[in-house]
C-alpha cells in the first residue's frame, strides 16, 4: 500500500516536471522565433573602388628662403655722418651713395699732396730727359723716381681712407630700414642697412638627414607656405654639398624657385618636400578607410553576396600619410570596393548598405564626413516612418454610466512613441457612491 502511494507521488512529480518543461520549451521557441523576426543588423557606409596610382616617397623639412643678392651693409671705420644718400625701403641703384662719413681732413691732406706730386713728376721728367747722360748721375734720376712714388703712394692711401668712409651700393635692389641722421657718430662695423637685389628667383636652403641624403642636382622639389601663397611652388635642386656636416650629420642642399609674383619674402621659412626614392605604384585611400589595432592596419572590403554587401577584413601595408589620404602598398586588386567613411562601425561579415557614389572625397568633405560620421543614412534609405517620432499625448474620455457627475470617470493618457519606445499608461478611477 505504501509503495503504491510513493509511485503515485513520483508519477505526479514527473507529470508536473514534463508539463513545466513543455511550457518552457514553447516559451524558448517563441522567443527564438520572435528574435528571428527582426531584420539582420546592418550599417551604412560610403565606399570607393580601388585604383592604382604612382607615388614617390618624400621627406618634409624646413627650408630658409634667401635672395641670390642680399647683403648687410656695414662701415669699416668710425666717423661722423656727413651725408645720407638714401631713404628707408627705397629702390637703390648700383653705385649709389648711401652713407658719407666726414672726410674733410683727408681731402685737405690730398690737396696738400697735389703740388708735391706735380713737382716730383716734373723733376723726374727733367732728369730723365737730359740727352747728355754724363751731365747727371743715375743716382739723381733714381731719387726723383723714388720721390714721385712716395708722394703718389701717400695720395693713394688718403684716397683709400676716403673710400672707406664712403658707403655705396654694390648692386641694385631694395634697401632696409635705418634711423641715422647727419652729424651722428657711428662706431666701426655698424649695420647701415640690408640690401636685397632681384627676387624673381630665390634660393631655398635646407638640410637632409643622413638616411635621406641621396639627392642630386637637377631633381625637383616642392615648397609650401600657406601663410604666404596657395598650393605649392616647384623648384629645382641647384647645389648639393659634397659632404655631410660633421656636427649634425646632415647634408646641405640649395634649390631655386620662381618668385615673379613677389609672394615670397627672403628670410621666410617654407616646408620643403624632397624626394627620397624612386616612383612606385601604390593605392590611395581616404584615411577614414584604414583602421588600426594590435594586429596591424586593415581595411574592410565590401563583397556582394546574394544581392547584399558584406564586410570582409583585409590586412594592408601603410607606406605614408598625406593630409587626409593614406598611401598603401598594392596588396589589393584594382576594382575592389572598400568602405571609407563609417568603416569604424563594421565587423567581419556584417551586412552593409552603401551610400554615396564611390567618388574620392575632397579634403573639406573629409572633415565634414568625420564630424558627421554617426549620421550616414540618407533619406533614400531611411523612410519617414523609420525616423524617431516626437512625443505627443492623446486624451480619451469615457462618458459616465450614470447621471451623477464624476461617476465612473476614466482618463487614459497614452504617450505615443515610435516602435522602440515603451508605452506608459496611467489610469485614474474616481470612487462612486452608487449602490449596485
Amino acid at each position: 500500500m505504501l509503495k503504491k502511494r510513493w509511485l503515485a507521488v513520483v508519477a505526479i512529480c514527473l507529470s508536473i516536471f514534463l508539463i513545466l518543461a513543455l511550457v518552457k520549451f514553447f516559451q524558448i521557441r517563441a522567443a527564438i522565433a520572435f528574435g528571428e523576426s527582426f531584420p539582420e543588423p546592418s550599417e551604412t557606409v560610403e565606399f570607393q573602388s580601388i585604383a592604382y596610382s604612382t607615388w614617390q616617397p618624400q621627406i618634409k623639412v624646413s627650408g630658409e628662403v634667401r635672395a641670390p643678392q642680399e647683403i648687410e651693409l656695414r662701415n669699416e671705420v668710425a666717423g661722423v655722418i656727413a651725408k645720407i644718400g638714401f631713404k628707408s625701403g627705397s629702390l637703390i641703384k648700383k653705385g649709389q651713395l648711401l652713407i658719407q662719413l666726414d672726410i674733410a681732413e683727408e681731402q685737405a691732406q690730398l690737396s696738400a699732396l697735389e703740388p708735391q706730386i706735380e713737382l716730383a713728376e716734373q723733376d723726374f721728367k727733367r732728369l730723365s730727359g737730359i740727352k747728355n747722360k754724363q751731365a747727371v748721375s743715375q743716382q739723381l734720376i733714381d731719387q726723383a723716381r723714388s720721390q714721385r712714388g712716395v708722394v703718389k703712394g701717400q695720395a693713394a692711401s688718403i684716397k683709400e681712407s676716403i673710400a672707406n668712409k664712403t658707403i655705396v651700393a654694390p648692386f641694385g635692389g631694395n634697401s632696409g630700414l635705418h634711423d641715422f641722421e647727419v652729424g651722428e657718430y657711428i662706431e666701426a662695423d655698424t649695420l647701415i642697412s640690408w640690401l636685397v637685389g632681384n627676387t624673381d628667383e630665390l634660393w631655398v636652403d635646407f638640410k637632409l638627414p643622413q638616411q635621406h641624403g641621396k639627392i642630386e642636382a637637377g631633381q625637383a622639389i616642392t615648397a609650401a607656405a600657406p601663410e604666404l601663397f596657395e598650393g605649392q611652388r616647384v623648384g629645382q635642386v641647384s647645389v648639393v654639398e659634397p659632404a655631410f656636416s660633421r656636427t649634425t650629420r646632415s647634408l646641405a642642399v640649395r634649390a631655386v624657385i620662381a618668385n615673379q609674383d613677389k609672394a615670397i619674402t627672403p628670410g621666410s621659412f617654407v616646408t620643403v618636400s624632397a624626394p627620397t626614392g624612386p616612383e612606385q605604384t601604390i593605392i590611395r585611400l581616404p584615411s577614414t578607410a584604414v583602421r588600426f589595432d594590435s594586429f596591424g592596419s586593415y581595411v574592410f572590403l565590401l563583397e556582394q553576396q546574394s544581392q547584399q554587401w558584406r564586410a570582409k577584413r583585409k590586412s594592408v601595408t601603410v607606406l605614408a600619410k598625406e593630409q587626409y589620404q593614406t598611401i598603401l602598398k598594392t596588396d589589393l586588386s584594382e576594382g575592389m570596393v572598400v568602405a571609407t567613411v563609417g568603416a569604424y562601425k563594421l565587423r567581419e561579415d556584417l551586412l552593409v548598405k552603401l551610400s554615396g557614389d564611390g567618388s574620392v572625397s575632397t579634403d573639406a568633405e573629409q572633415v565634414n564626413h568625420q564630424s558627421t560620421a554617426d549620421n550616414l543614412a540618407t533619406t533614400a534609405e531611411v523612410g519617414p516612418s523609420e525616423l524617431p517620432q516626437p512625443l505627443t499625448s492623446s486624451v480619451e474620455t469615457i462618458e459616465p454610466a450614470s447621471d451623477e457627475p464624476g461617476a465612473n470617470l476614466k482618463l487614459e493618457l497614452k504617450p505615443e512613441f515610435d516602435a522602440a519606445t515603451t508605452v506608459i499608461e496611467a489610469q485614474i478611477d474616481s470612487e462612486a457612491s452608487t449602490s449596485e
